[in-house]
């Protein structure tokens, strides 16, 4: 649970994720359709020569979606692999490690979602992009219907 946060808010919700699995945070223009895109998948971008898929999270978690325009899209990853998160125009800020020392895990947990904390009496939504990313990948070959 500790370490740095990038937090970002959809829709009242504030979502974070470790600052150790970002590889940064672009705004793209245009996203690309890809053949087979479904579900979640928004399309794809490139990113330092290498195609990244993009989803938006705001479909992730069943909320509406109507973005239009330039997007800030987190890319997310460790390694090789690696997914884009399309946060639309959510402002973008961080807890530090310091500040976290104080909250406390409320013990839930969800299909993304690894723990929510306690900051400030509001609560923070810890995402897991590697479900994210791997539901993707089965939305991409095929293996299910989401």
């Amino acid at each position: 649970m500790h370490g740095d946060k990038l937090v970002f808010n959809l829709y009242e919700r504030a979502l974070a994720l470790d600052t150790t699995d970002i590889f940064a945070v672009v705004e793209a223009k245009k996203v690309f359709f890809i053949p087979g895109q479904r579900g979640f998948v928004k399309g794809v971008i490139s990113f330092r020569g290498n195609p990244v898929t993009v989803v938006d999270l705001k479909r992730v978690f069943n909320l509406p979606s109507k973005n239009r325009g330039p997007s800030r899209i987190i890319i997310a990853g460790r390694a090789t692999r690696a997914i884009g998160l399309d946060v639309g125009k959510a402002s973008i800020s961080f807890l530090w490690d310091e500040d976290l020392k104080s909250t406390k895990s409320l013990q839930k947990k969800g299909r993304y979602i690894y723990d929510v904390i306690e900051y400030r009496n509001r609560p923070i939504y810890l995402l897991n992009w590697y479900a994210i990313f791997e539901e993707t990948v089965k939305i991409l070959s095929g293996s299910t219907t989401t």
